[in-house]
């Protein structure tokens, strides 16, 4: 199925284009740990290793940095532990391997990977045991759960339709986009547009609002057909991302972990706004 964007604004890449999941990482730890208490790794202390880290259910492979508290890193500038994530409603647990990167100024460092993907609303256990002596530095991170999508009733102006909706989450959604998948008549293939919304989403009382307009990303849509071309509506999808604005602290050392999460949340229009909007409906006709 072809997919196609409608840029709202200035067509920015909201996802850091071809960045790698890496290298988002470092640039989110270097952003943690400059906002964290600072610690010597040499001074004497009973915690085992610091933590930094994001469990991102949209990537397949998860980082973690691990830096020694009472230790010094081997020669080669990697960190002595075993990192495991255990998906605490299955029991299952996965190690982590581990590998030297270059972080900040040059200086190496060790982070650990892992090929998964978590999923939403789970909670995860993160463990770094020390070989040498057991000691351990824990945390349990949960992924958020796929939150309710709240839809009004639209507004018409005119012809002019739009309508609010309500995302009733704890934290602010971001990187919204609407998702429009239309169909012209008398044809088998349907055709996805995004449309992005770079406003900020309005906090209220059960969680936080946008408002779509319908009408104008519906009129850039028929323009992409040819002119009298009838068009059926088989889908309406609001996509966002979760981030967790207190990431969860670590146990037995500095650190935290933080979580991220995208969703795809469909409603439907009544027939009456759909005709009004210049289309056909044929809602789950997909």
């Amino acid at each position: 199925m072809s997919k196609e964007s409608v840029d709202r604004k200035d067509g920015r890449d909201r996802m850091g284009g071809n960045r790698s999941p890496l290298f988002l990482f470092l640039l989110l730890f270097s952003v943690a740990t400059g906002c964290s208490d600072r610690f010597d790794p040499f001074v004497e202390s009973d915690q085992t290793f610091a933590l930094y880290g994001l469990l991102d259910a949209r990537q397949g492979t998860q980082f973690m940095r691990v830096q020694p508290i009472t230790e010094r890193a081997g020669d080669a500038g990697t960190v002595d532990a075993r990192v495991t994530s255990t998906d605490l409603a299955t029991s299952e647990t996965i190690v982590w391997r581990d590998s030297l990167v270059q972080l900040d100024e040059g200086v190496p460092g060790t982070v650990f990977l892992a090929d998964f993907q978590p999923f939403v609303g789970r909670v995860y256990r993160i463990e770094a045991t020390r070989p040498a002596d057991g000691a351990t530095t824990t945390a349990e991170v949960r992924l958020p759960a796929e939150p309710t999508l709240r839809p009004e009733k639209p507004d018409v102006f005119n012809t002019l339709v739009s309508q609010l909706l309500t995302i009733e989450s704890m934290g602010p959604p971001s990187a919204l986009a609407v998702t429009y998948t239309v169909r012209p008549v008398d044809t088998e293939e349907p055709v996805r547009f995004e449309v992005a919304y770079d406003e900020q989403p309005v906090p209220s009382e059960t969680g936080f609002g946008l408002i779509v307009n319908l009408s104008g990303d519906v009129g850039v849509i028929l323009s992409s057909f040819e002119e009298n071309t009838e068009v059926e509506l088989l889908d309406l999808e609001m996509g966002y991302d979760l981030t967790n604005e207190r990431p969860t602290p670590v146990i037995g050392g500095p650190g935290q972990i933080g979580v991220a999460a995208r969703f795809m949340s469909g409603w439907r229009l009544a027939p009456e706004f759909v005709e009004t909007l210049g289309l056909v409906d044929a809602q789950g006709a997909e």
